[in-house]
């Protein structure tokens, strides 16, 4: 599942859980938009945070979709 998915499912801000992991809003979301990628520490945090919906697989996986640049 997509964090974003995650997110939205349960009612979460990224705000909200980007501190839950201590990590920025803006590094979450840039992570979830595809800008950056992930590194293993973060996405194994994810996972764990998400309670394994979302897994560090997926995280590490994530592509931005170039058609959301248009």
């Amino acid at each position: 599942m997509q964090l974003r998915i995650y997110l939205t499912l349960k009612g979460m801000t990224i705000t909200d859980f980007a501190k839950r992991l201590n990590y920025s809003r803006a590094q979450i979301s840039k992570v979830m938009s595809g800008i950056y990628k992930a590194g293993n520490k973060l996405a194994r945090l994810i996972e764990k945070e998400t309670n394994g919906f979302v897994t560090a697989e997926e995280v590490l996986s994530f592509k931005r979709d170039d058609k959301d640049e248009e």
